[in-house]
């Protein structure tokens, strides 16, 4: 998310020329970038859940998941009318946002009586890499409303830089 989102329309116009860069193309990768956020989140959560369930517990999740495929396709038939194909993407965050509320809300209750080995801790980043990150997000936007008309050379330029800022800083900390 923190630089495809930025560089969607960048890559697509090396990738393919204004066929694809033009249109819908940029949107529906920035949409995209997002729903492999929620894909890697939901993995995560929804595995340790389901490792830690009883038998019980997984025949619930099981009625709700049917619960959640429903509202899914009736989301996506929606969605798909209003947004176009962006709108499949869309439903697809959604569904992953439900799938990840579940399994963190599992999760919390599991390990309630444990606040500070509770594992949903782990998926926020700690405060200065969330600043980092958020900082690097912003000006990798900025770069792309107002230097990416001017010089793609220079928006790429400031997007390498601040891959290395983060990737640098993550692996200090």
């Amino acid at each position: 998310v923190l630089f495809g989102y930025s560089y969607s329309n960048f890559v697509l116009h090396i990738y393919g020329g204004t066929i694809l860069s033009d249109g819908i193309g940029p949107d529906l990768l920035r949409t995209q970038c997002f729903l492999i956020l929620f894909l890697a989140i939901n993995g995560v959560t929804e595995c340790f859940a389901r490792a830690v369930m009883a038998e019980q517990e997984i025949n619930v999740y099981t009625r709700a998941m049917t619960i959640m495929s429903a509202c899914y396709v009736v989301l996506t038939y929606s969605l798909t009318m209003a947004l176009g194909p962006v709108g499949i993407v869309v439903a697809n965050c959604a569904n992953m946002i439900l799938r990840i509320g579940y399994a963190v809300r599992f999760i919390n209750r599991t390990f309630h009586h444990e606040a500070e080995d509770n594992p949903v801790r782990g998926l926020v980043p700690d405060t200065d890499i969330t600043c980092l990150l958020l900082s690097a997000g912003a000006t990798c936007l900025l770069s792309e409303m107002y230097l990416y008309t001017w010089s793609a050379l220079a928006h790429l330029i400031i997007g390498v830089t601040m891959t290395i800022m983060v990737v640098v800083s993550i692996v200090v900390k």
